[in-house]
């Protein structure tokens, strides 16, 4: 069971923890599973479903294809503050699942986003690509230096965006050694997360590349569908980068999964035993009989009682 010490932090796993062996203060332990990309993925591709997130992509499109790169700009930023937030939003998944959030127009004119965006592009998206065409065209210990430094941008591309999903910044997104860290800290799991990366960006290379081969008509509606492709691909790894960071939030130090724990001394005591019911009074000797009234004025006697008395 995952244990956690809110005084100084110290993390781990144990059968039945109380006590933090630093600092001796009381554990708090995890009793379920957290939220996690090969579990709740499914839940991330529900809320996908919707129509809320349906209509978002129309609007992307209609911003994705129109001739005007100042259009196309807007559109792609647009898309990701939407991933940004539908992140956040499989970040504090709760045991009702997640919903499409709503987007904020003014939320698109935020600088920091288009910083990050651009940054996050040239470093893990043509970054990968100029290595492979320089891999080509050069020879010996360079090109398979070349294609060495692809694949890992590759491979690390996942972890990047989930670090810059929790910083939010720029320093954050290239602190390449926390990454690193955080990769072998749960090497299987991030595996996972790196597979459904590779899914998604394989489905929207594929459908542009369709779209390439297309004329007139046809290929209008190729962008349009590719465009689609494109941002359910997004959110979708944006939602599955949330479920990371909620899977390993005090290794982010990202308080989120608040909700998930609950102090150890308290859990395995188990549930409070029911308070007894209140003993009921014992019924005492009841005397049932007849009140019998005197006429005579002057006794100041009480009135006798004719009766029997009944235990």
């Amino acid at each position: 069971m995952d244990h956690w010490c809110r005084k100084c932090g110290e993390r781990g796993s144990s059968p039945r923890p109380t006590t933090c062996d630093n600092c001796g203060a009381g554990l708090w332990v995890r009793p379920k599973p957290p939220p996690s990309p090969g579990t709740h993925a499914v839940q991330v591709l529900s809320a996908l479903y919707s129509f809320p997130a349906f209509l978002f992509a129309v609007v992307y499109v209609g911003f994705s294809i129109m001739p005007h790169y100042v259009l196309n700009a807007m559109g792609g930023v647009m898309l990701l503050v939407a991933s940004i937030k539908f992140a956040r939003a499989t970040m504090a998944m709760g045991p009702a699942g997640v919903r499409f959030p709503e987007v904020d127009v003014g939320e698109m004119f935020e600088s920091r986003f288009v910083w990050l965006a651009l940054v996050y592009t040239v470093v893990f998206t043509i970054g990968p690509v100029a290595l492979l065409t320089f891999s080509g065209v050069a020879e010996g210990g360079a090109s398979a230096v070349a294609l060495a430094g692809a694949a890992g941008l590759l491979f690390y591309a996942p972890m990047g965006l989930v670090l810059m999903l929790q910083s939010n910044s720029i320093v954050g997104l290239l602190s390449f050694h926390v990454g690193l860290r955080l990769i072998a800290h749960d090497f299987v799991g991030y595996l996972g997360l790196a597979g459904l990366y590779a899914l998604s960006q394989g489905l929207t290379w594929g459908a542009r590349s369709m779209v390439d081969n297309m004329h007139g008509a046809a290929w209008v509606v190729g962008l349009m569908a590719s465009s689609t492709v494109y941002a359910f691909a997004m959110m979708f790894t944006f939602g599955v980068a949330g479920l990371f960071i909620r899977k390993h939030a005090r290794a982010f130090d990202f308080p989120v999964d608040d909700a998930d724990w609950v102090l150890a001394m308290d859990h395995h005591a188990g549930p409070a035993a029911p308070a007894p019911s209140p003993a009921r009074p014992q019924a005492g000797p009841v005397l049932v009989g007849t009140l019998v009234m005197d006429d005579d004025d002057d006794d100041d006697d009480p009135p006798p009682v004719v009766g029997r008395l009944v235990e």
